[in-house]
């Protein structure tokens, strides 16, 4: 709780501003009777036979290589040539009531919404770019129909599934499709039913049947290898958010601490053809940095989750107790950070003050900097909140200025509109970022200087939560909470 986006609201420096309701939430997502994104209260039955009328037999192959050329380099849990095989079949003797045609249609439904990585602008506007966000969301709204219709048909195949490496997959996919579009807590549903599943049958078959299983494809302990770990991310993805029970994934003593690679990174381009297909002006490099991606995020997860354990320990009471441990512990834990950095491969290397030209090393650079975000949060804590008759420590002064600096910052850089699977969690952040901002200028001791334009990061924060507000109940709260606080600063 302690580094959830609800427990700032708590923090006793914004006790004048926030909302006394707000203050008591525990959760957003979790506030009775929210409705979560397209379906509503009648949970989906409302539009289903309008959408599976726009679907029709055909485009399964193009559509899946679009999904393997913009989505699947971040997240490979499939065979490519399998998939492609069945986007075949569907093709050219129709969909069945099987695990293949379920997975076509989930991937081909990803690939309708899935959009080409842009750059976003180095921009620190007071006011959203609108022109950009009216070509950045027409291709969602045009798409939309197309996409809920091949997911809708791939619903009625899930209810068949079992607990094969296909199976798993396609519940996988359902929950990175429900939660690009922020149904999330049916996205939380299906990875449940995915973990379960997949706990099933590591218990069934032990911790390496493919020696002995002739059924079994020279591939699938790979793909055995993308769907734990796959899995196992997306899990403790949503648990920093979300005091939901665990489903126990990362209680097993799986024997891999990370899925293999390739032995080429030639695949993807002898798989498909992607030509006109990739975002990224698809080159020989492209599924090695999805790879290179792909592992620095599962490794990162464990790190930064070992990292907040340590930190919440005691919670925010603790924080305050020794100034001097905070800042050893904010250096040990930093250089450890640089080290991590370091040995990132060099095709996704990056800089802290440079928006990076691809995806990959964009991707990294983000949670690079969410992390030195982390580290910091305690000591921010502890300068805000330090009793009157006290001096802060200097040096914790100069690294709580450093964390709302990288706040205001990250608040302008999270301000596109490029819809994808994280997009939820992005704008947690801004929400998080933005109320350490109002903090930080609600100080009654003003220990921190502020940036110059911390005001107009708030509106930019208001304004990015109010666009996507039109999906999910939980931010449209968001942005109406922090409106509001907003608007008593400037009182």
């Amino acid at each position: 709780m302690a580094f959830r986006c609800e427990g700032i609201l708590k923090w006793p420096v914004l006790h004048d501003i926030v909302p006394e309701k707000d203050a008591r939430i525990d959760s957003f997502l979790l506030v009775p009777e929210q409705s979560d994104g397209y379906y509503g209260r009648d949970g989906g039955n409302r539009h289903s036979a309008e959408l599976t009328g726009v679907l029709q037999d055909g485009g399964f192959t193009r559509l899946c290589q679009r999904f393997l050329s913009l989505f699947h380099p971040r997240n490979p849990i499939l065979d490519g040539k399998q998939l492609m095989r069945f986007a075949k079949i569907a093709d050219e003797d129709g969909l069945r009531c099987d695990s293949a045609s379920c997975l076509v249609l989930l991937a081909s439904a990803l690939g309708v919404t899935t959009q080409p990585w842009k750059k976003p602008p180095e921009t620190y506007a007071d006011t959203l770019l609108r022109a950009q966000y009216k070509r950045d969301i027409a291709p969602f709204f045009e798409n939309k129909a197309n996409a809920e219709a091949h997911f809708l048909a791939a619903k009625k195949r899930l209810g068949f599934l079992g607990d094969s490496l296909l199976d798993i997959q396609c519940l996988f996919l359902a929950f990175i499709y429900e939660k690009t579009y922020f149904r999330h807590l049916q996205a939380w549903f299906y990875l449940q039913q995915a973990t379960a599943r997949l706990q099933v049958r590591l218990m069934k078959t032990g911790a390496r049947p493919w020696v002995s299983c002739e059924s079994s494809g020279p591939n699938d302990l790979h793909i055995e290898q993308r769907v734990f770990w796959s899995c196992f991310r997306a899990e403790r993805e949503f648990l920093i958010e979300i005091d939901l029970p665990p489903s126990g994934l990362g209680d097993l003593p799986y024997p891999d601490p990370l899925p293999e690679p390739p032995l080429t990174f030639a695949t993807l381009r002898a798989d498909i053809e992607a030509r006109g297909l990739s975002p990224t002006n698809y080159d020989s490099q492209f599924e090695e940095r999805g790879w290179c991606y792909y592992l620095a995020e599962i490794s990162l997860r464990r790190t930064i989750d070992d990292t907040l354990q340590h930190l919440a320990e005691g919670g925010e009471e603790s924080w305050l107790s020794n100034a001097s441990q905070l800042v050893r512990q904010y250096h040990e834990l930093e250089k450890q950070r640089s080290i991590w950095r370091f040995h990132l491969p060099h095709i996704v290397q990056f800089d802290d003050d440079q928006v990076p030209d691809n995806e990959f090393a964009y991707g990294l650079r983000s949670r690079f900097l969410e992390w030195n975000e982390l580290l910091l949060r305690p000591i921010l804590y502890y300068v805000l909140h330090l009793p009157s008759d006290q001096t802060a420590l200097p040096e914790c002064v100069e690294l709580a200025e450093k964390a709302v600096h990288a706040c205001v910052q990250k608040i302008h850089e999270y301000q596109h509109t490029l819809r994808h699977g994280g997009s939820w969690f992005i704008t947690r952040r801004i929400f998080t970022y933005a109320c350490l901002v109002l903090a930080a200028a609600r100080q009654p001791e003003r220990r921190i200087k502020l940036p110059v334009r911390w005001g107009s990061a708030i509106r930019v924060a208001i304004e990015t939560l109010r666009f996507w507000s039109q999906d999910a109940a939980d931010v449209r709260h968001m942005a109406s909470t922090l409106d509001l606080m907003f608007s008593r600063m400037c009182l």
